[in-house]
């Protein structure tokens, strides 16, 4: 009769740490991107506001910005892809 061996034990670590490294990659493959840092007050990445919308509001915020020393910025995006707004912020 033959002898039967045993089977090596399988190392399930190598496997499952490579598994959540590629699902760690393709979840931020398709990440929201954060935009560098503006120019302006003004951020229309979806092109919403007409030009002189952007202008206007750009004014005000100017000058809210030379009256109370307070800065306030106003970023629009197509979306947030997933992500909560309190994520995003």
């Amino acid at each position: 009769m033959p002898k039967l061996r045993p089977s090596p034990k399988f190392n399930f670590k190598k496997p499952v740490f490579l598994l959540g490294l590629a699902l760690l990659a393709a979840g931020s493959a398709f990440a929201l991107s954060v935009p560098a840092r503006p120019s302006g007050f003004v951020h229309d990445a979806a092109g919403l506001l007409s030009e002189s919308a952007r202008v206007k509001i750009e004014r005000t915020l100017e000058d809210f910005e030379r009256e109370t020393s307070n800065q306030v910025v106003v970023a629009i995006f197509p979306g947030l892809e997933g992500e909560s707004l309190e994520d995003f912020s």
